[in-house]
Formats: structure tokens, C-alpha cells, sequence
């Protein structure tokens, strides 16, 4: 008998199931036409044949009977042979919604004051804070024009980007008939050279996801719907620095941010000088643009991720480790075929690879990962992927 992959074993409490339910077992027999059947177990395991018919609307009928019972269902193939299981659900962890509403305040707050600065350098370049004491830290602050500025600048379109790409998720989870997560925003204290005050946001999926279909869904829609909300705010920021540019001239050393190719394409039709500061608003842009370059990683459980899965199933690990590795030689540096092609290593990525490695680089099959995606969603997956080539950043920040 094919043992059940280990994501599903573990979890099945298995000391409170003796066996699968008759009406669950009929469902089965209603729909395909097992040759081989294990039931006495808490996971039943049935071997189907290649019926004629449409597998996922035969596959989501079990399934919704399974559920009517507090079961679950997957297919796969393996061996050249088709294998179906019902399981019993996992229980589901109480969430506590709390923590989500006190991490966007704190969010809130971080992103404020890392615009108050923003605000406060663009409009003081160059400023000499060793020159007026301890004190001079607190200088972003006060006012309410910078408060306000920091506000309405940074942390309104940066966090609008955030919230509409995790909306983007909540909602395609919701057609799905999932039940995800409110978003988790993660708040950044600005006391980094470079003040972006969070680190983004992320939902959590309690639920395995039932098909490839719901899968790319998913994955895509957060990186769609937040490049909505970044374009726009890019193109705004454009025009805000060529109405009143401010340049570095005798601002001393400055931080370098790289930039994407779209943020250049959109940047383009504007007379920006190229020594030219970045304006709060176009910064929230870049955020933007960074945090979609990085989501689009396909690699783990990143959006990219679940795409290529989705489009690519198995092979989608081959392309995850590839991933895996380009980012450890950004992280490490990119040798010269000539000596102006040199990448700088930048040190973020190798701590983002062993994130990716810890929260597991392969992806988690779907209940049903026997139906392909459909030729729209695929083309459409193919595109999503190849937005990184876009959005991408290889060296965010330099000059530190």
C-alpha cells in the first residue's frame, strides 16, 4: 500500500479516527471506481483509474461531502499510479485577531516616523545633526509638518500599497472558500540608515489549498493588486521631484537606493536630475515596488512561490533552489565579465535565503494536484513570473 505523504500524516490526529465514515466511502465509489482500497484507517487511501470526465468537478464532489463529515480529501499521482486519500480536518489554532490590529497600529507608527524623517531630509539635505547635539535626533520631529508630512507623504501610500497586496490574497483565499488570516504587518523602529519603518505584511492560510487553480490565484493576486496602488505612486513621486528637485550637492556621503526597471521606465518621462534626492512619496513607490521584486521570488512560500508551483508542480523545486542560489550569489556578490558589471554583494539576500531555507524552500502540494491549470492562468502565471525581471532590485541599498 503507498504511504501517505508525510505533509498529510502529520495532520491527522490520528488516536481519534478509527476508520472513514460509510457516507464518505460511497461518495468515493459515486464519483470514481477505486480498484484498490484501504479505509480502515484514519487515513483512507484509494487507488482510481484515468476515468473519461472531468476530474476536479468529480474531486471537489467528495470533497464537499468529506467536509459535511469533518473530512478532507487530496489526489495525486505517484508511481504511474493515481492515489486518493480522505483525511480527517487538522484542528485549527484559535487566532487572535488582536495581534493583527496591534501590529498594523505599531506599523502605523514606524511608517509615520520613518516618513517624518524622509520628509525632514528631503527638505534639509545635507543636514549636520553632530553639529546640534544629542537633541538634533528628535528634530524630524517635531512640528507638525513633519508628523503630518512623514504621514501623508510616506505612510498613507506606503501602507495603502501594503494593505491592497494582502487584500489581494484575503479576498482570492475567500473566493476559494478558505479562510485566511487578517494581514500581519510587520513594524520597523527607523533606526536603520535607510528608514522604511516596516518590513511588509503577510496572511496565514490555516486550511490546506484545494487545487492549483486557488493556488496561483492566491499567489498572484497580492503582487497584482499592490502594483495598482505602486504604479500610480511612483508616478506621483516623479512629478512631485522634477516640479522642485533637491540634489545632493554639499549634502555629504548619501545612501544609494537601486532601482527597479519599471520605477526607471515611470521615472523617465520626468526632468529629474540624476543627482536628484528621493521624494517621500516616490520612496513609498520604491518600497512598493521592493517588497512585489521580493514576493515575486519563486522560491518557498513567497507569492512567487505558490505561482510556480502552481504552473510548474514538481518542477517547480528545481526552480526554487535555482532561486535559492541566485540569491545567495547577489548576497555574496556577482564577479565582473567586464570591469562596469560588477554587483555588489548586498547581505540582505543571504539572510533572506536562510529565511526561505528555515520556512521550508519547497512548496506544499494542493489537495488536488492532478488538474493542471487551465491555458489563461498559465499564460497569466508566466507573466506574473516574469514581473520579477521588472520589479526585481539586485542592490536595494549602497554607500552605506
Amino acid at each position: 500500500m503507498a504511504t501517505p505523504p508525510e505533509w498529510l500524516q502529520d495532520r491527522v490526529d490520528a488516536p481519534r479516527h478509527k476508520g472513514v465514515p460509510e457516507e464518505i466511502q460511497d461518495a468515493v465509489r459515486e464519483h470514481f471506481s477505486p480498484y484498490e482500497a484501504h479505509e480502515d484507517r484514519p487515513i483512507g487511501t484509494y487507488f482510481v483509474h484515468e476515468e473519461k470526465g472531468e476530474i476536479e468537478d468529480r474531486f471537489d464532489a467528495v470533497l464537499a461531502q468529506a467536509e459535511t463529515h469533518g473530512y478532507a480529501a487530496s489526489i495525486r499521482e505517484e508511481g504511474g499510479e493515481r492515489i486518493l486519500n480522505v483525511f480527517p480536518q487538522p484542528r485549527s489554532p484559535d487566532r487572535r485577531e488582536w495581534v493583527n490590529w496591534a501590529l498594523f497600529l505599531a506599523t502605523w507608527v514606524t511608517t509615520t516616523l520613518a516618513g517624518a524623517l524622509a520628509v525632514f531630509g528631503y527638505q534639509n539635505p545635507g543636514f549636520c545633526y553632530e553639529c546640534y547635539g544629542a537633541q538634533s535626533a528628535l528634530l524630524p520631529l517635531t512640528g507638525t509638518s513633519f508628523l503630518l508630512g512623514g504621514l501623508l507623504q510616506f505612510a498613507l501610500p506606503l501602507m495603502l500599497i501594503l494593505g491592497v497586496h494582502e487584500s489581494g490574497h484575503y479576498l482570492a483565499g475567500r473566493k476559494h472558500g478558505l479562510t485566511p488570516s487578517f494581514p500581519y504587518f510587520i513594524p520597523l523602529p527607523p533606526i536603520f540608515a535607510v528608514n522604511i519603518g516596516t518590513l511588509g505584511a503577510f496572511i496565514s492560510l490555516r486550511e490546506p489549498i484545494p487545487s492549483k487553480k486557488a493556488l496561483f490565484d492566491i499567489g498572484a493576486s497580492g503582487p497584482l493588486a499592490g502594483l495598482v496602488v505602486a504604479i500610480p505612486t511612483v508616478l506621483l513621486g516623479g512629478f512631485l521631484m522634477s516640479q522642485d528637485p533637491v540634489t545632493t550637492a554639499g549634502a555629504g556621503g548619501t545612501v544609494m537606493l537601486g532601482t527597479p526597471l519599471l520605477y526607471d521606465a515611470l521615472a523617465w518621462p520626468f526632468a529629474i536630475p540624476g543627482d536628484a534626492i528621493i521624494h517621500p512619496v516616490a520612496m513609498a513607490g520604491w518600497v512598493g515596488l521592493l517588497v512585489t521584486g521580493i514576493n515575486l521570488i519563486p522560491s518557498g512560500q513567497l507569492d512567487g512561490g505558490h505561482v510556480a508551483s502552481a504552473l510548474l508542480d514538481e518542477h517547480a523545486r528545481t526552480l526554487s533552489y535555482v532561486a535559492l542560489g541566485g540569491l545567495i550569489l547577489l548576497g555574496l556578490g556577482i564577479p565582473p565579465f567586464s570591469p562596469d558589471q560588477w554587483i555588489t554583494g548586498y547581505g540582505g539576500w543571504l539572510v533572506f535565503a536562510i529565511l526561505i531555507l528555515f520556512i521550508g524552500a519547497k512548496h506544499p502540494p494542493t489537495l488536488n494536484s492532478v488538474t493542471p491549470l487551465d491555458k489563461k492562468r498559465s499564460i497569466l502565471a508566466i507573466a506574473t513570473l516574469l514581473l520579477i525581471v521588472i520589479t526585481f532590485i539586485p542592490t536595494p541599498i549602497s554607500g552605506l
